[in-house]
């Protein structure tokens, strides 16, 4: 049996308050404010949509339950996945999840654990506590395809290991930092003893009993409004086009400018600021 399930894709949430000029100019496409986070949150509880960690996606789809798989089938599914391990996910985000008893996964750079805006050990021990599932996003955030095999390797394996260490947790899900990638992190995810790859792409991931899953994000921007956000959600044929077309072209740049293409996203970034 098959399921399709769209994955959303987060990373900072900062107060309304807060002076955007203080971030990086190119991390401030992916920082949304408070209000705005709530206001998405709010709209899936409001149209009852199922909001899983992938623990919990995993959960209910290898559930030896006949009528429970069925039901899970039947049911509109958004995963929730956030990246990088800012600080603001235990202060801001943790509690709205609560507040509408949503679970998601949050993607951990054990190099930026402890640092500045970035999340402890101590607090991302508190995301597990309250059901929160917690998955490797690198050593360093290098970027993966440019990584030899042995470092790819090593990357992978190293995060894994001091994540399970660390949080005394099985860490069995993997998302590629960047936005590049290639299928050498399959292999070596699969190698590591991971279940689940994570990278950022526009669809819908199709979930199927195998040993390996594939999900792709969908990243949401500061610039979405509610709208955008919904028809993301409603899987709204012209937003997703829209949104993929975007990504094409944006993809189509990194191959041709490599690790320029950061250099150049980032200068713009800083102009249009």
């Amino acid at each position: 049996m098959e399921k399709e399930v769209i994955t959303l894709l987060y990373h900072d949430v900062r107060e309304d308050s807060f002076r955007m000029e203080n971030i990086n100019a190119d991390e401030r496409l992916y920082c949304l404010k408070k209000s705005a986070f709530e206001s998405q949150m709010e709209l899936l509880y409001k149209r009852n949509i199922s909001v899983l960690s992938i623990d919990e996606l995993f959960n209910s789809f290898l559930k030896d339950s006949a009528t429970s798989l069925k039901d899970f089938i039947n049911k509109k599914v958004i995963v929730l996945v956030f990246d990088d391990g800012w600080k603001s996910n235990y202060e801001i985000v943790l509690s709205l999840l609560k507040k509408y008893n949503f679970k998601a996964t949050f993607f951990i750079t054990v190099n930026y654990v402890g640092k500045k805006d970035m999340m402890s050990w101590e607090e991302i021990k508190g995301l597990v506590k309250e059901g929160m599932s917690i998955g490797s996003h690198s050593l360093t955030h290098r970027i993966p395809t440019k990584l030899t095999d042995k470092e790819l390797e090593y990357e992978l394996k190293e995060s894994k290991r001091i994540l399970e260490e660390k949080l005394n947790i099985a860490c069995e899900y993997f998302s590629s930092p960047t936005g590049f990638y290639d299928k050498r992190i399959e292999k070596f995810a699969r190698k590591a003893g991971f279940k689940v790859v994570c990278f950022s792409k526009v669809g819908l991931s199709r979930i199927e009993r195998k040993d390996l899953l594939i999900l792709k994000k969908i990243g949401i921007r500061r610039n979405y409004n509610l709208d955008m956000f919904e028809g993301i959600v409603k899987e709204k044929r012209t937003t997703l086009l829209s949104l993929r077309m975007a990504q094409i072209v944006r993809d189509r740049m990194k191959f041709l400018l490599g690790e320029n293409y950061k250099k150049l996203r980032s200068l713009i970034l800083k102009r249009v600021s």
